[in-house]
């Protein structure tokens, strides 16, 4: 039986908040999965000098505020927890400008500033990818990607690589990823997306802007990048050329057409590109994007079977959608999440395939749209054998609104009164306002034998081979 539970993260003692909390993101820290990180525009609470983030340790049923955030009120940011190390990796904007800080904080609980680990100046969309090494030489190091929009230069797709984050002063490489000539606006789409295998090979997907001023109609590429031995050597994120010119990076699909200027449903367009790979086979990956190929604002989702090197047409399209994101959880099955416009409401969905052709469709909720429109230019998805999330919408506690077609549970933790929010006291009615929403799918039955082998073990020796003990398996897992 599928489980699923959503969650409103805003914590009871701040029912009194109306902050439009946009562009959230989510970490969930795979060697302890209760334990889960959110981010968003949330501004510090007074007296502060710190930004927030939402923390839970007992699997997202209860989420609390830390104040971890140096740089006061966040812009962009985006957080994700190493594979077995137990660190946490951020990568954020600061609110005076485009400041880039890489942050790194062993416990977030404590409330303690994290420290910082990079800085970088005029930035944009920052996204941060962690993993852990299992076996070799170096075998528990951290490796971070950080990929970004850097506005110092015309060929901006840029991805920041670490290969070891644990160390004292660790050293950072500037990759750049672009590869071919640029449009008139001098710049790369803004989504930069990393994601990071644990055999060591490493995709990156980007737009490569090829015409067309911002605010209008331009065409981009879709591109990934690949590279094999974790954005390491002289000549990273090489592995994957076009046959169209010889250049790195394969053009996925050429002479996208995306209205760069335009809204859906007050939501700027722009900013919907995403990338998945199988935790389980690294020639396995997915990528999705949204543009204005038709009359409407359409997402595509597309897949290689060849470590990227060919890929299929549409596999999923939906009209009206926006802040997709992908996930790949252990036993295989591909996760989608995008909010779509439909009679002038968000509907958030979740849709599911095993094999790229036959996809469910799970509603999760469907809200009003806010007044202000901006919903955010990101959102993000995670997997280990469940799938974990976070959605930006209305606040209204109508329970007709979460999972209106049925097959959910959820739960606010500010205070309610009837199908209104109420302030602290109980009694004063709060107006609407954005806020985070977390919410975890579970898909049995679960594979076992296919986890094992994720993890670099035998299935045969049985499990008494496992290292860790079998109780943090089970809590790798979701069990």
């Amino acid at each position: 039986m599928r489980i699923m539970r959503i969650v409103n993260v805003v914590p009871n003692d701040h029912s009194n908040e109306t902050n439009d909390d946009t562009e959230p993101n989510i970490a969930v820290n795979p060697n302890n999965p209760h334990e889960m990180v959110i981010t968003t525009f949330t501004p510090p609470d007074a007296g502060n000098a710190n930004g927030p983030v939402f923390f839970t340790t007992d699997g997202g049923e209860n989420w609390s505020l830390r104040f971890d955030v140096p740089g006061g009120m966040p812009n962009d940011q985006t957080v994700c927890f190493a594979s077995t190390s137990n660190e946490l990796y951020m990568a954020t904007l600061r609110d005076s400008g485009n400041q880039l800080n890489v942050l790194r904080g062993a416990d977030p609980s404590t409330g303690a500033t994290f420290p910082v680990e990079e800085t970088r100046s005029t930035i944009d969309q920052p996204w941060v990818q962690a993993i852990t090494v299992i076996g070799g030489p170096d075998n528990g190091k951290d490796r971070i990607y950080i990929g970004y929009n850097d506005d110092n230069i015309s060929k901006s797709a840029t991805v920041d690589v670490c290969l070891d984050a644990l160390a004292a002063s660790p050293t950072f490489t500037q990759v750049r990823l672009e590869t071919r000539s640029v449009g008139s606006d001098l710049r790369d789409g803004y989504a930069i997306r990393p994601v990071a295998h644990r055999d060591g090979t490493v995709y990156v997907g980007y737009q490569g802007w090829r015409s067309g001023a911002s605010r209008s109609n331009v065409t981009m590429d879709m591109v990934v990048a690949r590279d094999d031995n974790w954005g390491s050597g002289s000549s990273p994120f090489t592995a994957l050329t076009d046959p169209s010119d010889g250049r790195a990076g394969r053009i996925v699909a050429p002479g996208v057409v995306i209205n760069d200027g335009g809204t859906l449903g007050g939501e700027r367009l722009n900013n919907d590109f995403n990338i998945a790979v199988d935790p389980f086979n690294s020639d396995i990956l997915y990528i999705v994007w949204c543009d204005n190929a038709g009359p409407n604002y359409t997402l595509r989702v597309r897949r290689s079977l060849n470590r990227g090197v060919d890929w299929s047409g549409d596999l999923i399209t939906v009209d009206n959608a926006t802040l997709t994101c992908l996930a790949i959880n252990i036993s295989g099955a591909v996760g989608l999440l995008y909010q779509q416009l439909a009679s002038g409401k968000w509907e958030t969905h979740f849709r599911v395939t095993t094999d790229g052709t036959t996809w469910d469709d799970t509603l999760l909720a469907r809200t009003a749209t806010p007044s202000a429109g901006f919903i955010g230019d990101y959102t993000r998805m995670v997997a280990l054998n469940d799938f974990y999330g976070v959605f930006p919408g209305m606040n209204t506690p109508d329970p007709a609104n979460f999972f209106p077609n049925g097959g959910g549970t959820f739960r606010f933790q500010r205070n309610t009164q009837g199908t209104s929010l109420v302030g602290n006291d109980g009694v004063t009615v709060i107006s609407p306002s954005l806020d985070p929403f977390f919410f975890k799918i579970r898909l049995p039955p679960y594979s076992l034998r296919r986890f094992l082998r994720v993890k670099g073990i035998d299935p045969s020796k049985g499990l008494r081979s496992i290292r860790p003990p079998l109780t943090s398996v089970r809590a790798f897992m979701g069990i």
